[in-house]
């Protein structure tokens, strides 16, 4: 079987009103199909109606109060995501998304608070350019946002970041260059999987030894690719 870094990715990438992903709604969502070399195949991006626009938001993510009000209901989006998401389980592709601890708890959140389902991620081979980056250059220097490792990988950052569709894109170029320059990422999908709650595990719990140098109390959470209700996550979100 043709390895997964030579055919097209899933990726997702979700637009939020807050840092806690277990109470943030989503304002937009984008999903594409990307080959290894860019082409997008399919795609499809929506802005979603919600409570909880203020102008905070709108200053990050550039969506005006009418353009959310204009918006697809919440029920129709977690219906359009999750039926991309089976699409791509069916296909055997799997699904690119920066920071997956994330946009993923978002995800399962909001569809278990709308319909008391999960979002459909049982089964898929998520790949995280957050966290594949970080086990293949742990002593880089300098923060890992998309945007500076997007910079590092390619001399520049995305053209307009916190758009969703840009930012999903960004992270499928990103994942396929990790790929091409680290032989250690070059695995077969589920086995990434697997080995990236394993890493991400041991990439918090290094962090959070750095964070109690000086907050002997500081925590940084370790679960993924979804965080558990009961945990609390302190890291930078989309």
């Amino acid at each position: 079987m043709t390895p997964w870094y030579l055919r097209p990715v899933l990726t997702l990438d979700l637009e939020t009103t807050s840092a806690d992903p277990h109470s943030a709604e989503i304002v937009q969502y984008a999903l594409a199909k990307v080959t290894p070399s860019g082409r997008v195949l399919e795609a499809q991006a929506a802005v979603v109606q919600t409570q909880e626009w203020s102008r905070e938001a709108q200053q990050v993510h550039r969506i005006t109060r009418e353009e959310s009000q204009a918006g697809i209901t919440l029920s129709d989006a977690l219906g359009r995501i999750q039926l991309s998401l089976h699409e791509a389980l069916s296909a055997g592709i799997p699904l690119v998304v920066f920071n997956a601890r994330y946009d993923l708890t978002v995800l399962e959140a909001q569809a278990d608070k709308h319909h008391g389902l999960g979002a459909g991620l049982e089964g898929l081979h998520v790949l995280d350019p957050l966290v594949l980056d970080k086990h293949a250059h742990k002593y880089r220097r300098g923060k890992r946002t998309l945007g500076m490792m997007h910079a590092h990988y390619f001399g520049k950052a995305p053209s307009n970041q916190h758009d969703a569709m840009s930012d999903a894109l960004a992270a499928a170029r990103l994942v396929y260059a990790i790929a091409r320059e680290h032989e250690t990422i070059r695995r077969p999908a589920w086995e990434l999987h697997a080995l990236q709650i394993a890493w991400a595990r041991e990439q918090a719990e290094s962090l959070q030894a750095y964070f109690r140098k000086s907050d002997p109390a500081a925590r940084v959470e370790g679960s993924w690719p979804v965080i558990p209700h009961e945990a609390q996550v302190q890291e930078q979100t989309s």
